[in-house]
């Protein structure tokens, strides 16, 4: 009997919503939401007034650019000095391995070990080579642009083409 009555009240409630949906206006519109919190309603704002993360903001005329290329240049400095540590480290260790083999005369294993140390030390002198020529480079083109800021602009041009 409840089984009854429970397919009824389906049968009637899917009646009930298929006449109100049926009943609807195919032309009318959904209401706009009035609220401004909703994400999906946007207004109009100037590029300065819209917040940025920190990391994406561009140096303005305000910043001294100096100051950014010395933080650039701190920054590649920290990066070489924490491999230079990593390095330095793992050197250390080979050369402990290295005399424990020399005392125990493995001369292979110890001729062995000290390829992979001048390996490694070969390694680090390159990469650390490498950053100078980098941060030179960086200088170098920093100074070119600061001289380009400072020149005064060349005239554009008027896009008029003589015949001969």
């Amino acid at each position: 009997m409840t089984r009854r009555i429970t397919i009824s009240a389906i049968i009637i409630l899917t009646a009930i919503v298929s006449l109100a949906i049926a009943q609807q206006d195919p032309k009318a519109k959904p209401a706009r939401p009035k609220s401004k919190d909703n994400a999906r309603v946007r207004t109009r704002t100037s590029l300065q007034s819209r917040p940025t993360r920190p990391s994406t903001q561009r140096p303005g005329p305000g910043l001294d650019r100096s100051r950014m290329m010395d933080m650039q240049l701190k920054q590649m400095e920290a990066q070489l000095g924490k491999k230079k540590a990593e390095m330095q480290k793992a050197i250390a260790e080979l050369k402990t391995v290295l005399a424990i083999a020399q005392g125990e005369k493995a001369t292979k294993t110890a001729a062995a070990l000290q390829k992979i140390i001048d390996n490694k030390q070969a390694m680090l002198d390159a990469e650390t080579k490498a950053f100078e020529m980098r941060t030179q480079r960086l200088k170098e083109q920093f100074e070119k642009r600061m001289q380009q800021m400072a020149a005064p602009p060349k005239p554009k041009p008027t896009g008029k083409v003589e015949k001969k």
